[in-house]
C-alpha cells in the first residue's frame, strides 16, 4: 500500500449461499489488501410462527433452529476470511438486512458497507435490489455494490483503475475527492469523466489558474490538477449511463465511483435513473458516496 490505509473497518451482509457470495468475496479481498478489520453480518428474520401467541413452544424451537442454520452460514464466511488471513468478526442479529447493516455500521464506525447488486448471485434477486435501494435512501457512509467475485487473488489491488464522475454538483465533488483519496492511498490509477457544463467550468478554472500561477498559490482546481497524480480526464457530453459505461470500457476502468444522490430539483431524478441503470446493467463494482462527514473522513 502507498499512503495511509483507506479502510479500517469494512462491513458486509452475508447472503444465503456462501459459495456464491460475491459481496463476501469482495469484502475479504479488499480487507486482505487494505489490512482492514472485516465485520460479517448475518441478519435473521423472525420466523412467522413466533408471532402466534398460542405457539410459544413451537416458536422457541423455530428460532433456535434458525439460529443454528444461520450460525453455519456465518461460520463458512468467517472460515473463508480466516483462510485469507483477514481479521474478522461475525454477527447474528434479528432484523432486516438494511436496518441491521446501517445500525451496526454506526456502532462499529465502519468505513465502507458492501452489498450485492440486483443481479448478484448468492442473493435472492428481489431482496438484493431492495437492499441496495433501501440503503441508498438512508445510508450516511460509503457503499460498495458488487455483482461478481473479485478478479484477483487476495493481497493484490482489486481495481487498478477507477472511474469517477463529476457533473458540477457539490455531491459529485465529494465523490471525486473520495476517489482521489482512494487512488492515492492504494496507488491506483484514476480517470475522471466530466459531464457537460462542468467540463467548461473546470477548463475555465484551469485557464484562470495558469494566469495567476505566480500571483496566488491557492489556485482553483483544474482537470489535470488536485486529483491523483496519475489521473486522466475526459469530457462526456451528457449525463447518461451508457455514455459512462462506454468511457469505462474505453479507458479500461475496473470500478466506478459515483455520488449516491443529488440534493434536489429535476436533476435528482436524472441522477437516480443513471444510478439505477448502472446498478442493473453494469458488471463493474460501483462505489456510491453519500454527501456528509463520513464520505470526507
Amino acid at each position: 500500500m502507498w499512503g495511509s490505509p483507506m479502510y479500517k473497518r469494512i462491513i458486509v451482509a452475508v447472503g444465503d449461499y456462501p459459495e456464491w457470495d460475491a459481496p463476501v468475496e469482495n469484502a475479504i479481498a479488499l480487507a486482505a489488501y487494505t489490512e482492514a478489520e472485516l465485520w460479517l453480518l448475518r441478519a435473521l428474520a423472525v420466523p412467522f410462527v413466533a408471532s402466534a401467541p398460542d405457539m410459544v413452544a413451537s416458536s422457541t424451537l423455530a428460532m433456535e433452529q434458525s439460529l443454528l442454520a444461520n450460525e453455519h452460514i456465518l461460520g463458512q464466511a468467517m472460515l473463508a476470511a480466516k483462510q485469507a488471513g483477514v481479521s474478522s468478526h461475525g454477527l447474528l442479529r434479528w432484523g432486516t438486512v438494511a436496518e441491521m447493516l446501517m445500525q451496526t455500521a454506526e456502532e462499529i464506525d465502519s468505513d465502507l458497507l458492501i452489498v450485492g447488486a440486483p443481479s448478484c448471485p448468492g442473493w435472492w434477486r428481489p431482496l438484493s435490489g431492495y437492499l441496495a435501494r433501501k440503503l441508498l435512501t438512508q445510508v450516511s457512509r460509503p457503499l460498495l455494490v458488487v455483482t461478481s467475485p473479485p478478479p484477483v487473488t487476495y493481497g493484490a489491488p482489486l481495481w487498478p483503475r477507477l472511474l469517477t464522475v463529476h457533473d458540477g454538483s457539490v455531491e459529485a465533488e465529494q465523490a471525486v475527492a473520495y476517489a482521489t483519496r482512494l487512488a492515492d492511498a492504494e496507488g491506483l490509477e484514476l480517470c475522471e469523466a466530466v459531464v457537460g457544463r462542468a467540463w467548461h467550468a473546470l477548463r475555465s478554472a484551469a485557464r484562470e489558474a495558469m494566469e495567476h500561477t505566480y500571483q496566488d498559490n491557492a489556485s482553483p482546481r483544474a482537470p489535470e490538477a488536485a486529483l491523483a497524480t496519475n489521473c486522466r480526464t475526459v469530457a462526456v457530453p451528457h449525463y447518461d449511463a451508457a455514455a459512462l459505461l462506454e468511457v469505462a470500457t474505453t479507458m479500461q476502468c475496473d470500478a466506478l465511483v459515483l455520488k449516491a444522490s443529488h440534493a434536489g430539483g429535476w436533476y435528482r431524478f436524472r441522477h437516480t435513473q443513471v444510478r439505477n441503470t448502472l446498478l442493473k446493467t453494469s458488471d463493474l463494482p460501483l462505489f456510491l458516496i453519500p454527501r456528509g462527514d463520513h464520505a470526507s473522513a
